[in-house]
């Protein structure tokens, strides 16, 4: 993107190199516990915490509740059980579930967590932002939204085991709540704890008679042997999710009596696994860890194993083709056995618009992936063997789905999916898994994973991933000598920096694999480095070398005959050409590039070209041209549905109609993009999207909506690290606060915008910044600083040699100092100011400033030279037929010249 705003005009572009409306009311509970006892004072404690107060309440409501203790201890039953009835008691408009997985071994990272929630919150959005930043920004907006139009939100975070996860989701204000579960207190959340301790000996034995009564309802072995069940829960230690699996147990054996059950589990005391780790090892523990022993013995060897083997995998959750790849079986075997888990309560089936998944509990994890009596029924795979046959399988269908992502329309893909469409929907479902599998294992396999991820990891502008498994795969491919893949790699690696706006690290990035496929004289990835260069280079001001990089990638694109690189190595090239003024040149590079992707029907290409063409033409004044290719443009967007581009057309429509003058429209255009940026969390592009939705509102008059819109930008602005957008949206707001006449208002962002923009390369803006807060401290009567402001906006135009905005800041400068009675120092201003406005031919700014030297002589009372300098901004006026500048001219030098006369006619002292 390339940005110029100078007192207060506006020329700014979003270029395409490369969530939707309103949500509706949204409820992703799973469903409530079908069996929940002994838990009133806990369904209270937390009822009295969720329930609404008043709006004159809101700000000492409880905002955030931890249910805490032991896993398995029935935190998650108790939150889905209130959070059901407060839903059902219209509390909340809207609950949204997430399972952070927090003692997991690949736990739910914040900004995960928080993809989740807004997935939820907008099941039809395309695009969730790349930085948890940004997605912790768009959640605070989308709630702040809801309480606006009245709406309650509960948001349920499962199995949290940091703060760090948990605080990115806390909700801001009275009206929504975060109900959190987790082993740990988090003491530093300052949240109201709910501390969850075992089932009674009642409560546990009315826990074992529901379960056992909901399957067989004449099921008596309960309530037949009483002291037994008394014992079964006292060897649990009224542990609800021991006393679960002991139920399932008795359920799965109808002849086994509890008290069989009990002497079993009695004769297992002594055992140890990974769960005393972190259990502490007290008597309870170990009785859990025998009940997990039990009923893991009294599954059938397969699903033993099976268990085991999922148990091993490092990803959330598991499908049906993954599963049987693991357990090398065919899938109808493979679901029999993941469906006799189920019922077991070892794993929990969830049914997803990509089919079902399986997944387990944390306990049952840790438990099932150190069985080492899983056993290897028929020859089976060993743990490792199974790691290899489940990677293998993600291999192949990532990159099947990379293929159908990437091809053009004609070009053969492998028939592992129907389509397009399909493929992309397994990449979805998937991808968090793929990158839990990527991260656990660093070894070549898992690097050409990565690869495969490359496209869709772009597409769902996952960047913040994408540098994190790109940067695996470099050391991994570079130890193992993979020189070729390492080339690929680091070329993915700099494509997610570029994007990521850290721009330095980009170049560095492709440089690396530009030498590597020279090197490996692999010349389609020189191309694809070359492309990736160029665009890099641009943005960190080396548009020469930006030029010459692209130039090659041209002529190596041709030589190997590849059309779609060419078509990109010209899109970015006449980005390149007009960022150093171009523009004919600029225009025909993308007319060629566009050109060829309608040739290829490359409609993603075809878009981009559309996009930079019409910023190009608009740039030569062509705004009907221009028009109409972003018009063409979002079209394209709209059918392809590119919500991301869509947005960026948006933009660029805006721009070119309020340069052709098209105020209104303009603002209608800004408006359209704000909303899919911010959904996208695109903090960058909507805070500039703001910005220029700002300076149209105000060129139509309507200053306060512009105050609004340049202050918005401002905000978001400052999440981003680009300082220098950020300071000219400082600047606009303080320009729109001074043009309305609100000069108190427009000091404190002009003042804020000056040190942001110290800090470009781009001094003009600094003096052009300090020159409109020093006329708005005159005008707020504050003559020092305003007089102080005009010294250091000069400084600055004298060290750049821009004259044009040194003399009117000398003008300025004038103005204060007249106001301040230094008289003599604001004739020195005005008369260096005339000099320098004779000089460049500015005839109406000379004029004026004569007068206001003729003015400031009059102080003085050298009515002689003032009465010249009227008379010399009078001929201006008149040579130039400024008609309004001579009536004025003629008012001062009409006074002047009577003044003059009276005071000679004044007696002089003796």
């Amino acid at each position: 993107m390339a940005a110029n705003y100078v007192n207060g005009g506006m020329h700014a572009y979003f270029y395409a190199n490369g969530i939707t409306g309103e949500p509706a009311p949204v409820m992703t509970l799973p469903a409530a516990p079908s069996v929940f006892v002994g838990r009133e004072h806990e369904v209270a404690r937390v009822r009295a915490v969720l329930a609404p107060v008043s709006k004159g309440d809101r700000a000492h409501a409880v905002v955030v509740s931890v249910l805490t203790g032991l896993g398995g201890i029935g935190k998650t039953a108790l939150a889905l059980h209130t959070a059901h009835l407060a839903y059902e008691e219209g509390w909340y408009t809207d609950v949204v579930f997430v399972d952070l997985r927090g003692y997991d071994r690949d736990p739910l990272s914040a900004d995960q967590a928080l993809e989740v929630v807004l997935r939820a919150l907008d099941p039809k959005a395309v695009d969730v932002p790349p930085t948890q930043l940004q997605r912790a920004g768009l959640l605070s907006s989308k709630m702040a939204a809801f309480a606006r139009e009245g709406r309650s939100v509960l948001l349920v975070a499962d199995n949290a085991s940091s703060s760090a996860q948990i605080r990115p989701l806390e909700p801001v204000g009275g009206r929504h709540r975060l109900l959190v579960t987790s082993r740990h207190s988090h003491p530093d959340l300052g949240a109201r704890l709910v501390d969850i301790a075992s089932l009674s000996n009642g409560a546990g034995i009315a826990l074992l008679r529901a379960r056992l009564l909901e399957t067989r309802p004449a099921d008596g072995r309960v309530d037949n042997a009483h002291p037994d069940a008394c014992a079964l829960v006292t060897w649990c230690a009224g542990h609800p999710l021991a006393l679960r699996i002991c139920a399932a147990v008795l359920v799965l054996n109808p002849s086994l009596t509890v008290g069989d059950l009990v002497r079993d589990l009695k004769e297992q005391r002594s055992r140890v696994d990974a769960l005393d780790a972190y259990v502490h090892g007290t008597d309870s523990e170990r009785a859990l860890r025998a009940t997990f022993d039990m009923s893991h013995h009294q599954l059938r060897p397969r699903p033993r194993q099976l268990l085991h083997l999922l148990a091993l995998t490092p990803g959330a959750d598991i499908g049906l083709p993954a599963a049987a790849a693991l357990a090398q079986r065919e899938p109808a075997e493979v679901r029999r056995e993941l469906e006799e888990l189920t019922r077991a309560h070892l794993l929990t089936h969830d049914l997803v618009a990509g089919g079902s998944r399986w997944a387990m509990h944390d306990l049952t994890r840790d438990h099932a992936a150190h069985q080492t009596d899983a056993g290897n029924p028929d020859g089976r795979p060993d743990d490792e063997a199974a790691r290899a046959w489940l990677l293998a399988h993600y291999s192949v269908l990532a990159d099947a789905a990379d293929q159908h992502l990437r091809a053009l329309p004609g070009t053969p893909v492998p028939d592992a999916f129907p389509g397009h469409a399909e493929a992309l929907a397994w990449m979805d479902v998937e991808c968090v898994n793929l990158l839990a599998v990527i991260r656990e294992r660093r070894d070549p396999a898992t690097a050409r994973l990565a690869l495969c991820l490359a496209t869709h990891l772009d597409y769902r502008r996952r960047f913040e991933d994408a540098v994190a498994v790109f940067s695996q795969a470099v050391e991994v491919l570079r130890a193992t000598g993979d020189r070729a893949r390492e080339g690929a790699a680091q070329n993915c690696l700099g494509n997610a920096l570029y994007n990521l706006r850290r721009h330095d690290e980009a170049v560095a990035a492709h440089e690396e694999s530009l030498t590597i496929c020279r090197e490996t004289r692999d010349r389609r990835g020189e191309s694809r480095a070359l492309n990736g260069l160029g665009p890099a280079l641009q943005e960190v001001g080396r548009c020469d070398e930006a030029i010459t990089v692209l130039e090659d990638s041209l002529v190596v694109c041709r030589a190997i005959e590849d059309a779609q690189g060419e078509s990109t190595a010209l899109n970015r090239l006449g980005l390149a050409l007009q960022e150093v003024k171009r523009y004919s040149d600029a225009i025909t590079a993308h007319e060629e590039s566009l050109a060829i992707c309608r040739e290829i029907e490359d409609r993603r290409g075809e878009s981009k070209a559309l996009n930079n063409l019409g910023i190009a033409l608009g740039e030569t004044g062509d705004f009907e041209g221009a028009l109409a290719a972003h018009r063409a443009d979002l079209k394209i967007c709209r059918e392809i549905g590119d919500r991301h581009s869509e947005s960026l057309a948006y933009v660029n429509l805006g721009r070119t109609l309020y340069e052709s003058g098209h105020y209104e429209e303009a603002v209608t255009a800004f408006k359209e993009a704000w909303p899919i940026l911010r959904n996208a969390d695109d903090h960058h592009s909507e805070g500039v999207a703001h910005l220029l939705l700002g300076i149209a509102l105000r060129e139509a008059g309507r200053n306060d909506e512009a105050a609004t819109a340049c202050e918005k930008a401002s905000t978001v602005l400052h999440k981003t690290d680009d300082h220098h957008s950020e300071g000219l949206a400082l600047f606009q707001l303080g320009f729109t606060h001074y043009e309305a006449g609100h000069y108190k208002m427009a000091i404190s962002p002009l003042d804020k915008a000056v040190p942001l923009l110290r800090e470009t390369d781009e001094p003009h803006f600094v003096g052009v910044t300090l020159n409109v807060l020093g006329v708005a401290l005159l005008m707020a009567g504050d003559l020092e600083e305003a007089i102080t402001a005009h010294q250091e906006a000069l400084a600055v135009h004298r060290e750049t040699d821009d004259r044009e905005n040194a003399a009117l800041t000398l003008g300025a400068l004038g103005l204060a100092l007249h106001e301040a009675k230094s008289y003599e120092k604001a004739v020195l201003a005005y008369e260096q100011a005339v000099t320098i406005y004779r000089q460049i031919g500015d005839r109406k700014s000379e004029s004026e400033t004569l007068d206001n030297l003729g003015l400031t002589l009059r102080k003085l009372r050298r009515y002689e030279r003032a009465v010249t300098a009227h008379e010399q901004a009078l001929a201006i006026c008149r040579e130039t037929g400024d008609l309004d500048g001579e009536r004025s001219s003629v008012e001062h030098l009409t006074t002047a010249r009577a003044v003059s006369a009276n005071e000679a006619r004044l007696p002089s002292a003796e």
